[in-house]
């Protein structure tokens, strides 16, 4: 059997999760999970700034990045037992197969060998070892952090979060000319909460009708300020935001079919 057809299901799986991915850009390209808006309480004279989500979009790229990142960790999995699987000669063993990672540096030979890693070659050990698939510094940030991620999956939905990006008060008051003018510089998106609250009068019954506020008395008007989105958590290079981010995941999948085919 040729190196290509032992990998088969690896490569599937990482092409089903870039189908995944596909599928969120695509969500993203039509609406906004998070939106900035500013908020009007037409009854009381209080308006505020404030970001929302849009549960059912959240939802759906929930789901994606979820089947995503189990499918790119699948696929290590699926490689690493390509080559291991030969050398395991109880039920025992075969249970064992599975690519090794190790939340300590310290730990990780040894997680490598109860993986089985050494009984296919020196070689193979040293090859998993050098991809440093360990949660302290000094590992391969990108291939723990998917592992760390695809683990709560399996229990519940993996959820996009607001990034809670940096934007200026002269931006807003362009938008929303009675923005408060004491309030100057660079503010900073909260989740779900109101960041600048300011009073004004009760609207009249005239101001009410002309603006379009709902019966409940609170309108809610867009302003431009995008909201990314971003996986729960950070690297040493910042913010996971989430089409980036697993994209960097495929890539890193990619390159660990790559080390273990070379020793099929």
């Amino acid at each position: 059997m040729s190196s290509n057809d032992i990998f088969k299901s690896a490569r599937l799986k990482i092409d089903r999760a870039s189908e995944h991915i596909s599928d969120i850009n695509e969500i993203l390209k039509e609406k906004r999970p998070f939106r900035y808006i500013v908020e009007t309480d037409a009854k009381v004279g209080r308006r505020a700034t404030m970001a929302v989500k849009d549960a059912s979009v959240v939802d759906a790229l929930s789901v994606r990045s979820g089947d995503a990142i189990h499918n790119l960790r699948s696929a290590l999995d699926h490689a690493y037992g390509a080559v291991v699987s030969r050398v395991a000669t109880t039920d025992r063993e075969r249970r064992a197969i599975q690519f090794p990672f190790s939340e300590k540096a310290s730990r990780l030979e040894e997680s490598c060998r109860n993986r089985l890693a050494h009984k296919v070659s020196p070689e193979f050990l040293a090859a998993i070892l050098d991809l440093k698939p360990h949660g302290e510094p000094g590992g391969n940030e990108m291939l723990y952090f998917m592992h760390a991620l695809d683990v709560p999956d399996k229990h519940a939905h993996l959820v996009p979060t607001a990034y809670h990006v940096k934007f200026s008060a002269e931006r807003l008051r362009e938008q929303i000319p009675d923005f408060p003018a004491e309030i100057s510089g660079d503010l900073t998106m909260s989740d779900n909460g109101r960041d600048v609250v300011w009073a004004v009068k009760p609207f009249t019954l005239h101001e009410w009708l002309i603006s379009g506020v709902p019966r409940n008395g609170i309108l809610k008007q867009e302003v431009n300020i995008p909201v990314d989105v971003c996986f729960q958590g950070r690297t040493q290079s910042g913010a996971m935001l989430t089409v980036p981010t697993l994209n960097r995941f495929v890539d890193v999948a990619n390159n660990v079919v790559r080390v273990i085919s070379r020793f099929a």
